[in-house]
């Protein structure tokens, strides 16, 4: 009897310190854990320095409402039984065939070649003494492996030729199983740039270096991750796919430190993060948190901003039942007052919702309604003054032809003013130039398209750089 009493009094002090060990890990903050630094990673693949092939003889690009006529190259083609450069070698190459399915032979492909935009006369003398700097993903045709590289434009959109950096992350334009980019994000100081490559249906953060192309990976081999924001200091990003798919943390991109992000629960279930934004002063963490109710079978878009000192989130606004947000379209002005969202409304006819938030003020309220979701890509822009923010507004009549237009907004009456004009064009990604007289686009038809400058003033467009993938991502660079 008394050794049965002995024992449960072992049992019952282990029990007891273990409570104790518990309240103190959830008094005392927990270290950072640690990732290897992305520099340690081989960087993937090795930067391209020699300068991409154009067509001799500039095609001249076809103005808005025309089309030109392709023209077909006969060039090697690629053998699809080897694996892509830079493919993940946990994963199979080529894809798994059902060992009762015949294989096909894949068809040898034409190539297209797209069309070189009719440049404005290049710029005689002496080339001023700052640029902008800006890099697209240049294609020659519709089989060649697209390059990331970077031209120079003056502050009256004059093209000095190509720089000498390019980026070659060997990637597909389609195809099953292909690499392709899926978005860019320059760090605030424009000298890093987070790139997101997606392989099949996993997508993974790269990091480059601006002034050299030099690529490494920010997490480790074979995991998978999806950015969301720069803070301030240029040297932490928070992404998600750290511990898991759904976990969400602030990495440093130089030790390798990273701290977890934990979310509040909604009756308790965990919420999807979409978007993450730092403020320009790295004070306040903006989120935007999709949660699914069991209970009630419907979902519930909480948009919250935390503050970084105390740790504390408010919610500033609750968006019921079939309202979600684009991808990444939380945004800050540049003075860090206003706080910018799209909330897509998936109702009979699909629309969008521009929100703005005054952290003055406290006052939240949707200022713009859009035919179509915008997606991640099409999310409004605010120009570098904070005075004004650019969108693509789709054709209301005919929303399937995708037909985009530029639009000004004012951030504060919701006052549209229409800069752009083009018919039977795809407008997509919205950069704005250094002295906010500009806008940057991608103007795009079926497989190619190029990069165009609007002026916000007179509404004068041309193409400056190109040819480039159909939709796909740019940056402009300081």
């Amino acid at each position: 009897m008394k050794t049965i009493i002995t024992f449960v009094k072992v049992i019952s002090g282990v029990a007891i310190l273990v409570l104790a060990l518990i309240v103190i890990m959830k008094i005392i903050p927990q270290p950072l854990q640690v990732l290897p630094p992305a520099s340690s990673y081989d960087a993937y693949p090795p930067p391209v320095t020699a300068t991409p092939t154009r067509t001799s003889t500039p095609i001249p690009y076809p103005p808005p409402g025309t089309t030109a006529t392709p023209q077909i190259l006969i060039s090697p083609t690629r053998d699809p039984m080897q694996r892509p450069l830079g493919w993940p070698t946990g994963m199979p190459w080529p894809l798994p065939t059902p060992l009762n399915e015949t294989k096909v032979p894949m068809p040898t492909k034409l190539p297209v070649i797209f069309p070189t935009p009719a440049f404005r006369e290049a710029p005689s003398g002496n080339p001023p003494s700052s640029f902008q700097k800006l890099w697209y993903l240049y294609a020659s045709d519709s089989n060649s492996r697209p390059v990331l590289q970077m031209e120079k434009i003056d502050n009256s959109m004059q093209r000095w030729g190509k720089g000498l950096v390019s980026v070659n992350f060997d990637l597909d334009q389609n195809g099953p199983g292909g690499a392709s980019l899926v978005d860019l994000f320059p760090s605030p100081d424009g000298k890093k740039v987070i790139a997101l490559i997606n392989f099949d249906v996993n997508t993974t953060p790269y990091l480059i270096e601006a002034d050299n192309g030099k690529v490494s990976q920010v997490l480790p081999p074979y995991m998978t991750g999806q950015f969301f924001a720069w803070k301030p200091d240029n040297q932490n990003v928070a992404i998600k796919g750290i511990t898991d798919p759904w976990q969400s943390a602030v990495v440093n991109l130089t030790s390798g430190e990273y701290q977890l992000l934990e979310f509040p629960q909604y009756r308790g279930a965990k919420p999807t993060v979409y978007a993450l934004a730092y403020s320009p002063d790295g004070i306040s963490l903006a989120d935007a948190l999709v949660y699914y109710s069991l209970e009630e079978k419907e979902y519930l878009l909480s948009i919250g901003i935390w503050d970084t000192k105390s740790q504390q989130r408010k919610t500033i606004q609750e968006i019921p039942s079939s309202n979600s947000i684009a991808l990444n379209s939380l945004s800050w002005s540049a003075d860090g007052h206003l706080l910018s969202w799209i909330a897509n409304k998936k109702t009979n006819i699909n629309q969008s919702e521009l929100w703005i938030s005054d952290r003055t003020t406290g006052e939240t309220k949707s200022i713009a309604v859009f035919q179509g979701n915008i997606g991640n890509r099409g999310r409004p822009t605010w120009s570098p003054d904070g005075k004004k923010m650019a969108v693509v507004k789709y054709d209301e009549k005919n929303s399937s032809s995708r037909t985009g237009n530029i639009f000004l907004i004012d951030p504060m009456s919701g006052a549209e003013t229409q800069v752009s004009h083009f018919t039977q064009r795809q407008v997509l990604d919205l950069h704005w130039s250094l002295d906010a007289q500009w806008i940057f686009c991608n103007v795009s038809e079926k497989v190619s398209g190029a990069i165009w400058a609007v002026n916000i003033e007179n509404g004068e467009s041309f193409p400056i750089a190109g040819p480039v993938i159909a939709n796909s991502p740019f940056m402009i660079l300081p």
